[in-house]
């Protein structure tokens, strides 16, 4: 109780202070000294030493200091003394494109693109984004919050501006994409049956036409694997009151080929109708069905119309004559379309298989019925395509018709003679292809998350879509993923649990730019992903895939250039070797893997770029190494790539013909920096930066926070080199570029710090003047003295590591060891001297470390604060836990710090349920999905400052550049925007959702369950936690009567705050609005005084 009182005492004078100063000190907020923590507890002995008295704590468990807190289940953001918080979440803005074909309108005039949780619609035109349609959740209880997988969008043949939009739970949309509304259509079937294919079509009646749907639907389900599948069809006008026409059933096992069994594989995914829904098509493994609607002749004639036949007179009399077809092949895509002829209409049909082969047929029918037998036409074979063909399309005439698959090639091949023609090197496989209404282009959706329209008649891209390109975690497998390959393990299925992303997405934003993201891309999610499962699974990460962004396997060595504000791909730049046509596999079959770019850092000024990339021979390519498992991967691992590279990043604006202004405020430029263009250099590689016997994984990049021109490495042998920029000279003279005059630099090694592993003093070596920019050779290093901080390892042991400059770049601190054992030290940045070692504040694999004013932010399985000034530590939190269950990989536990607002943001991957945590019935046997939860701290206070849980996981957190929020990139190519309102002048990334709305702020208690338990709270910390806060309360009081006059006194705004809402509000977005401005400035003037009270 002595120490409870003392604590409020001194707390209750800190308040005082810091209103009559009215400054915020960041090392006396709520703290108690480690003498009396240690005295509470009874884990530690009294000493006169405080900083050895404090390692001792440092080294017990989180759960035995009282500076450790507990997350603890609360709400979403936190109320300090009653005020709501004011940081905001946004919608989620872009996605990841759905696998299904885009639609054209009528006119031609706009592109709508489905994603998995929206609908957006671009200007062919210009390729501008004019609306974001998100769709709603259910608002059934009994259902998940989710309206699931969106696996089918057709546009409304009765009215031109609607979208029918079935997801895979059976629940359908009616959106109107000019005006944005959607419309949850209900249905007489309850709860409505699985969906797997959505055709629309205007059917003939004899009192009339009526809009038709016809669904591919899963029969016989009850909660479990689906039985059979039927196509039925539905009165579009009357779902809520009439049940649909079955067509024709088809049980699960009707497939006559040799595939997986797999219920879910036979789904009538691929539906298709023509001619008003005379002729409906529906493929299930390797057969096809077709059925044609049965009428009679009324006059005799020889040729047949709608006018010569008995239409029938009602939905309930439709009938239709079925028959199948089995292909030699499970069949990936299908396309059909009629032509009259004078025997009657004329259906071709073209099938495209998982091994390559298509095969088109011709098939006539009469009016009174199906084809009869000897009008079956003998399929013609075509097959160019190595692997599945994942689109097929008819022309409008049926002269020829147009496929893609994963060689990135379109090829049009002539119905009659199989003549092809080419058009190669697209960015990425192709997924999708349509035709245009009036058949003057095409649309080409890309698996790279792009979407393209070219003209027929000069094959020209005329407008481009694109959004983020990182690797994503799809919902579905590829459609071939059942074909095993003979380099694939058996092992290895599409329905494998394994997380594909291992380790989070290098990105940086560009510090000139707040409006432009730099991220690791690779070309498509297909080459990307190019390797065997097992060799994503979390339980079989080896050396190298712990150390390196995704393991070895995977390819990504492109950089994109994003820009934020208009959300479009503005250019990829290759980072590393690439293999960019078609001759992309081996004679083997295995797909050639890119080298992997696993680090980017930018400078303080944005002109500098630092890349990381690393390759190793696949283990596919080392099985004939003869030996144990152990010695082919040494093998590899000697045998790997790892290149640092320096790029110059210029920028160029089209109207002045200079590069754009260095600093850090370049995010005032915005009109210049939305304008120009970027174009990057590579001005040095340095091969084997960091090595031992081999070559060693670089743990982390740092940029100077004071000087452009620096970079510091931390790699795998224990060593922190320092990297810096010298004039290049040619014959004594310094060396100009002819082109644009500008003096030629390179960059060298200028100091290197081995780590004192196990030792008390470090040492320093600076290199030469004279040293070779390119180590290739490694002559210019002094090996002996280089590894005589590193411990030899006679495994591949698994070490971690992370390094950052101090905010005034005086100083290093650089993580570094092996599970639970990693240190951090204190390195002078000018001397190389290691000044201080900091051991036991990590549990597990360093995952991150940054520099806030005095304090210092530790993130492993656990988060730490530690005060560099006041030797001690802040508070710590337990985030991972320490065992059990599946699991996402721990390295995707990610920390970005905001220095404008002094606080940083953490991101915690876990497990969730498809099912919603809301739901009062969770679904056991529902699949897991990883997703993320994100905190936001300050590091003067243990409790969070914002707390939400994302329905996805997060790749990559960012900081924003010029506010204080952060920017969150998910695996389904959504970007998050996290901002402080009360802070932010100008808007950050906004949705359309977001934009034009007044600010609101969240209270504590609207999202009860937004911040789940991660490990048992302690009773005695939280007891303690709330006498603290008791007494502030009782002390206000008292407080208040003495700094009145703090409450009283008008809002005064700095003019740099005016300045920067009225500079910063062009760059933010363009469609910045008079409304976006007066609240702004509306919030600053409301704004009481920044004062922090303790608690």
């Amino acid at each position: 109780m002595a120490s409870r009182k003392a604590a409020s005492a001194a707390a209750a004078d800190s308040l005082k202070k810091r209103k009559r100063d009215k400054v915020e000190d960041a090392g006396r907020s709520k703290k108690r000294k480690p003498e009396e923590d240690r005295a509470a507890d009874g884990k530690a002995a009294k000493t006169g030493n405080a900083k050895e008295a404090h390692g001792d704590s440092r080294n017990s468990s989180s759960s035995g200091s009282k500076q450790t807190g507990q997350l603890v289940s609360s709400s979403s953001s936190r109320a300090m003394d009653g005020r709501p918080s004011t940081w905001q979440l946004s919608e989620p803005m872009g996605g990841f494109m759905a696998d299904i074909d885009p639609i054209f309108t009528a006119d031609e005039k706009h592109l709508i693109l489905v994603y998995n949780t929206s609908i957006q619609v671009y200007a062919t035109a210009d390729s501008l984004l004019e609306r974001r349609i998100k769709l709603p959740h259910q608002a059934d209880a009994t259902a998940s919050d989710s309206p699931g997988r969106v696996v089918a969008a057709v546009l409304s043949p009765q009215s031109p501006d609607v979208v029918w939009v079935g997801c895979a739970d059976g629940t359908l949309f009616r959106v109107d994409w000019r005006s944005g509304a959607v419309e949850h259509v209900p249905r007489k079937e309850t709860p409505a049956p699985p969906l797997a294919g959505l055709s629309a079509e205007l059917v003939r009646f004899g009192s009339g036409t009526k809009e038709v749907l016809f669904l591919a639907e899963g029969v016989g389900s009850d909660g479990g694997p689906t039985a059979a599948w039927r196509v039925a069809a539905y009165d579009a006008g009357a779902l809520a009151k009439t049940a649909g026409r079955t067509l024709f059933t088809t049980s699960s096992g009707s497939s006559s080929s040799g595939s997986s069994g797999n219920g879910s594989h036979h789904a009538l995914g691929l539906l298709r109708t023509a001619d008003h829904g005379r002729f409906v098509v529906a493929a299930s493994g390797a057969t096809v069905f077709v059925a044609g609607l049965k009428t009679t002749k009324t006059t005799k004639t020889t040729t047949t119309t709608d006018d010569d036949v008995a239409l029938p007179s009602s939905l309930a009399d439709l009938t239709y004559q079925v028959f199948s077809l089995d292909a030699p092949d499970d069949i990936a895509c299908l396309d059909v379309q009629t032509a009259l002829k004078k025997k009657g209409a004329a259906l071709h049909l073209v099938l495209g298989c998982v091994r390559g082969a298509m095969f088109s047929r011709l098939r006539r029918a009469t009016a009174e019925g199906p084809p009869k037998k000897n009008a079956a036409l003998q399929p013609r074979k075509h097959h160019w395509h190595r692997r599945s063909v994942h689109a097929v399309k008819w022309s409008k005439d049926c002269n020829y018709f147009i496929s893609g698959g994963p060689e990135a090639v379109l090829v049009l091949w002539q119905a009659d003679t199989s003549k092809v023609d080419f058009l190669p090197h697209l960015s990425a496989s192709i997924e999708n292809i349509v035709i245009s209404p009036r058949g003057a282009s095409y649309a080409v959706h890309l698996d790279d998350n792009s979407t393209m329209v070219v003209s027929t008649a000069e094959m020209t891209p005329t407008c481009y879509v694109s959004g983020l390109q990182s690797l994503v975690l799809g919902q579905t497998p590829p459609k071939d993923a059942h074909v095993r390959r003979t380099w694939q393990p058996l092992a290895s299925s599409a329905s494998s649990s394994s997380f594909a992303i291992t380790r989070p997405v290098p990105a940086v934003v560009d510090p000139t730019n707040a409006a432009r993201v730099w991220l690791r891309v690779g070309n498509g999610q297909r080459a990307s992903s190019s390797m065997s499962s097992s060799s994503l699974s979390p339980s079989s990460t080896t050396t190298a895939d712990a150390n390196s962004a995704d393991g070895p396997s995977l390819s990504a060595a492109l950089l994109q250039t994003f820009d934020v504000a208009s959300f479009q791909s503005v250019a990829k730049q290759p980072l590393a070797r690439t293999n960019p046509t078609d001759a992309n596999m081996t004679v083997l079959g295995y797909p050639l893997t890119e080298p992997t770019v696993t680090q980017l850092c930018a400078s303080r000024d944005g002109q500098w770029l630092a890349s990381v990339d690393e390759w190793q021979p696949p283990a596919r390519d080392i099985s004939g190494v003869h030996g144990e498992a152990s010695l082919q991967e040494a093998w590899a691992r000697e045998r790997r790539e790892v290149h640092l590279k320096f790029w110059a990043v210029h920028r160029s604006n089209p109207t002045e013909q200079t590069t754009s202004g260095s600093g850090s405020d370049g995010d005032k430029n915005g009109d210049h920096n939305a304008a120009s263009t970027v174009a990057y250099e590579l001005v040095t590689r340095v091969d084997e930066a960091h090595f031992t016997t081999k070559a060693e994984t670089i743990l982390g990049v740092a940029a100077d926070s004071q000087h452009a021109g620096r970079f510091a490495t931390l790699g795998d042998d224990a060593v922190v080199r320092f990297w810096g920029i010298r004039a290049r000279m040619q014959d004594g003279l310094a060396a100009k570029d002819p082109a644009t005059g500008r003096p030629l630099v390179s960059w060298h090694c200028t100091m290197a710090v081995p780590l004192p592993l196990g030792a008390a003093h470090g040492s320093s070596r600076r290199h030469d003047d004279d040293d070779d920019d390119h180590h290739d050779n490694n002559d210019d290093y002094d090996h002996d003295h280089v590894r005589a901080g590193s411990v030899p390892r006679d495994g591949p042991a698994r070490r971690s590591g992370a390094l950052t400059y101090s905010e005034d770049g005086s100083t290093v601190f650089a993580a570094f060891g092996g599970p639970d054992e990693a240190v951090v030290y204190t390195i002078d940045a000018e001397s190389g001297v290691v000044r201080d070692t900091l051991p036991g504040l990590f549990r597990g694999d360093v995952r991150g470390v940054a520099s806030l004013g005095p304090a210092l932010v530790l993130l492993s399985a656990d988060l730490r604060v530690y005060d560099v000034v006041a030797d001690e530590l802040r508070y710590g939190m337990r985030l991972l836990p320490e065992s059990g269950g599946a699991k996402v990989p721990a390295a995707l536990t990610q920390l970005a710090v905001g220095s404008l607002a002094q606080t940083f943001a953490v991101a915690v991957p876990h497990v969730s349920s498809s099912s919603s945590s809301s739901s009062k019935k969770k679904n056991k046997s529902a699949p897991l999905w990883p997703a993320s939860r994100l905190l936001v701290f300050s590091p003067d206070h243990v409790q969070p400052l914002f707390v939400r849980e994302l329905p996805t996981l997060v790749v990559s957190l960012l900081p924003a550049v010029g506010s204080s929020g952060f920017l969150a990139l998910d695996a389904a190519a959504q970007i998050w925007s996290l901002a402080d309102a009360a802070a932010d002048t100008a808007p950050l990334g906004q949705s359309l959702a977001d934009l034009n709305l007044p600010t609101t702020t969240a209270e504590a208690a609207d999202d009860p369950q937004a911040l789940q338990t991660v490990d048992a709270a302690e009773g005695e910390d939280d007891e303690d936690e709330d006498d603290v806060v008791d007494a502030d309360k009782d002390m206000r009081d008292a407080s208040d009567d003495d700094d009145s006059d703090v409450d009283m006194h008008d809002a005064v705004i700095a003019p740099q705050q005016l300045r920067d809402i009225f500079e910063a509000a062009p760059a933010a977005t363009s469609t910045t609005s008079i409304t976006d401005l007066f609240w702004q400035v509306s919030g600053l003037l409301s704004g009481g005084p920044n004062v922090v009270r303790a608690t």
